[in-house]
């Protein structure tokens, strides 16, 4: 009668080593695949990032772009309107530098 007992302790304990052993087994697996699930995600996050920005640097390549050109638009009209307002004294300030010209050529 002991030795029943005994066989059914052993089977017991035979069954426990195995579902411990599967146990570890299927933590493993898990584990293994969270990891791998964790790198994806990692890379995909990384690709988002990078897309987004490389969709940032562009919007901002293309504001410093319009603002460039609208300084240099503005800059072509000031230099216009000085042109314009300098344009009457431009006889008289060759003349003064020709004649500034002349006069050092002279004492020379």
């Amino acid at each position: 009668m002991f030795s029943r007992e005994l066989n059914l302790v052993r089977e017991a304990e035979a069954k426990a080593d195995e579902t411990l052993k599967k146990a570890r087994s299927d933590a493993r697996e898990l584990m293994e695949k969270a990891e791998k699930d964790a790198a994806r995600l990692r890379e995909k996050a990384g690709d988002e990032a990078e897309s987004i920005y490389r969709t940032l640097v562009e919007k901002g390549e293309e504001e410093a772009k319009k603002e460039y050109e609208t300084a240099m638009a503005e800059a072509k009209r000031q230099q216009s309107v000085i042109a314009q307002r300098a344009e009457p004294n431009f006889p008289e300030a060759v003349a003064y530098v020709t004649e500034r010209i002349v006069n050092i050529s002279v004492d020379s």
